[in-house]
């Protein structure tokens, strides 16, 4: 799409700014103004909305200047952060008039101006003087934050890059900060219907952050959640979907205004009843462990030692069950595999925490050294050696580790336990689930 001669060599690598090219827009922020010289044609072609900018009803402002530009775009004035403005048509009188200037007089070496570290966007001036000496912006820009300002600015720099055919530039220096890119970038690009276009660019940037990105999930996972359903990321959909399905509850309290999709949400609920079912069939199994005798639960007056061996398992069981919901924050939470505290409360403690516990087996509960050595103090008068608590307590462990192999599957790409997360991860997604496709499917 770009034409000999519109891109001189020493612009290469940055956007161009075209001389033959009859749209101005300029953007600007606290600490420089940002303009481009475009093609109506080419923006028309793009995006409806910029067709629609560029063809207003009421034409009888636009007169071809000498300069052969006809149409002057900036930000609307109209809208109110946090809400993320539109270009809209302003006269050519309005033009930055230092700024034409110093563009008509500089050299080819003069526009190449680096861009700032944090936008991409193409500066072609730091502010505007004014007859008394002082500085003053003259872009009619809604106060916004200087740093959302500069990433609006980089966003539409991307957008013009993408309408050109050129790729869109993404700093990836950490996750967090891609994040917040990626969120001004698929607003802008949302309103221009170029959405689809940066899918796998955006996605192929945040992949390059590995671990870290879906650390960043588990910190936010309602954020990245919805963010994948724009950018129709399958991987970080999965992961942030996995966080919040034994979560759902927490989240939502804790984020009142989630925005999450309706559709989606019911979905996620539907999710959540089917886990917490999975967890009460296997809660109830684990409570009614036993060692069977002759094909019979052992009873007390069978064999007194294997029976108490058996309630020491149910005991513990109970009360670490006990230790979850007294630490929840009310009755809702019960078994929900909400993030509470265990221990000496700095460390998260929920149902999924226990049940991988019980997985494990071995001595990560119930040692066999602690317990002999328990047992035989409170029931020293019994007088007994307990040579078969260590069978008894491997066949219990053995038997609970099985009961809870499946529900304990982890579909995250970290490892649950050295993060600390206290919730079940076993949820999976198909990929007839994912937003995208049900809307595809008209579903």
């Amino acid at each position: 799409m770009l034409q000999d001669g519109s891109l001189t060599p020493e612009n290469a690598g940055e956007f161009p700014y075209f001389l033959n090219g009859d749209v101005a827009i300029a953007i600007t922020n606290p600490a420089k103004t940002h303009i481009w010289r475009l093609h109506a044609s080419i923006l028309s072609n793009a995006s409806d909305l910029l067709k629609e900018k560029l063809n207003p009803r009421d034409q009888s402002g636009i007169v071809r200047n000498a300069e052969d530009i006809t149409t002057f775009l900036t930000l609307s004035t109209d809208e109110k952060p946090p809400q993320i403005p539109t270009l809209i048509a302003r006269t050519l009188e309005e033009i930055p008039e230092q700024a034409r200037r110093r563009e008509q007089e500089a050299g080819p070496e003069d526009r190449r101006i680096p861009p700032a570290p944090a936008s991409q966007a193409t500066s072609i001036m730091s502010s505007v003087k004014t007859e008394g000496g002082g500085k003053q912006l003259t872009s009619h820009t809604p106060k916004f934050d200087a740093h959302v300002l500069s990433e609006l600015c980089s966003a539409y720099d991307n957008l013009f890059r993408d309408i050109y055919g050129l790729p869109v530039l993404l700093q990836s220096e950490s996750v967090h900060q891609n994040l917040f890119q990626a969120e001004v970038l698929v607003l802008i690009f949302r309103t221009y219907g170029r959405l689809a276009s940066i899918h796998a660019q955006v996605g192929n940037v945040f992949s390059q952050h590995r671990k870290k990105l879906f650390e960043a999930i588990m910190q936010d996972p309602v954020c990245w959640h919805n963010l994948s359903i724009l950018l129709e990321s399958s991987s970080i959909y999965t992961e942030a979907f996995v966080h919040l399905a034994d979560s759902l509850n927490s989240f939502l309290r804790t984020n009142t205004k989630s925005n999450i999709p309706p559709v989606v949400l019911a979905q996620l609920k539907r999710k959540d009843e089917k886990l917490k079912s999975a967890k009460e069939i296997v809660v109830g199994e684990l409570s009614r462990l036993t060692v069977h005798m002759d094909g019979k639960p052992v009873k007390m007056g069978g064999s007194l030692e294997t029976w108490i061996t058996v309630q020491l398992f149910r005991d513990w069981l109970a009360d670490e069950l006990d230790k979850i919901e007294r630490q929840g924050a009310d009755s809702s939470r019960r078994l929900s595999g909400d993030h509470v505290s265990g221990n000496n409360g700095t460390v998260p403690y929920g149902i999924g925490t226990l049940l991988r516990r019980i997985y494990r087996g071995g001595d990560a509960y119930l040692a066999y050294d602690k317990v002999i050595k328990e047992i035989k103090e409170t029931f020293e008068f019994l007088g007994s050696d307990w040579e078969d608590l260590a069978d008894d307590l491997h066949a219990l462990k053995d038997y609970a580790s099985r009961t809870v192999k499946k529900i304990c599957s982890n579909n995250l790409m970290i490892d649950p336990e050295s993060h600390k997360i206290p919730c079940l991860t076993c949820m999976d997604v198909a990929p007839n689930e994912f937003p995208w496709m049900l809307l595809a499917e008209g579903t």
